[in-house]
């Protein structure tokens, strides 16, 4: 099992559908850096960086080549949870791809959140154990190998960020979780699938920013991004951009692995 510090949260959700206060009652301190992963070097879930259609952070300025520059002007300043009026409406903010502005799929993201361990005590690692299995050293193996262990502890640290964020968005507007998860926490590969198929745009492409979106609600998923880039601790808009994109990488290493 990979050796990364445990995050805890819920990627929650609020908007026009409601996720709980009570839920997300234990909210953890602003996140902390955390040491480099420790990972057994040997096979990965099957896919390069050009299968992935990502490469280093570095490489280039547009998204789909593996970065991500910011648009002030894209999605607007995510600062309402108001005005999600359709499915489909504005452009996210790295790819240009469509944003999804439609309801959230909470018993997915309840899903996801019991997989990594529960709202309060939410594990980014346990997560990813339960969607690869097996293969969860190869794959953070892999992913420090693409993007280095500087860029995938940045990914770790702004997903604590991320988490602990969207739950203080959805305690705010004192808003709760579904009753049950779907599909089952337990079962990695359906819910690695299901993950994927939140992200598929209406041009039938994955984007993670649609599938965030999906997860989170438009709203919160641009407010949260706001709120990395004014963090400079956590690196602001580059570290915004390298956990988009290490996080593309991770699915697109999944829909390999289990030929979805």
């Amino acid at each position: 099992m990979i050796d990364l510090r445990r995050t805890s949260a819920a990627l929650v959700c609020a908007g026009v559908l409601a996720i709980a206060a009570p839920v997300f009652a234990q909210t953890s301190p602003s996140p902390t850096p955390t040491n480099t992963p420790n990972a057994t070097p040997g096979g990965s879930l099957g896919v390069d960086s050009k299968q992935s259609g990502t490469s280093s952070p570095n490489s280039s300025p547009e998204f789909k080549n593996g970065n991500a520059t910011p648009s002030p002007s894209a999605s607007g300043s995510g600062s309402s949870m108001n005005g999600m009026s359709g499915m489909n409406g504005g452009k996210a903010r790295f790819s240009g791809s469509s944003a999804y502005t439609g309801s959230p799929n909470l018993p997915l993201t309840l899903s996801m959140v019991v997989a990594g361990g529960g709202p309060g005590s939410f594990d980014t690692t346990k997560l990813l154990g339960v969607l690869a299995g097996a293969q969860t050293s190869a794959e953070v193996a892999k992913l420090t190998s693409q993007y280095g262990a500087a860029n995938v502890t940045s990914f770790v640290n702004v997903f604590n960020f991320v988490i602990q964020d969207t739950v203080r968005l959805a305690t705010a507007a004192g808003v709760t979780l579904p009753a049950g998860p779907n599909p089952s926490p337990a079962d990695g590969k359906a819910l690695a699938s299901a993950l994927y198929t939140a992200g598929i745009t209406p041009d039938k492409q994955f984007n993670v920013e649609y599938m965030l979106d999906r997860l989170v609600s438009h709203p919160i998923h641009v407010q949260v991004m706001n709120d990395i880039d004014a963090n400079t601790a956590l690196g602001g808009s580059k570290a915004d951009a390298n956990y988009h994109i290490v996080l593309t990488t991770a699915m697109n290493d999944l829909k390999a692995a289990y030929k979805l």
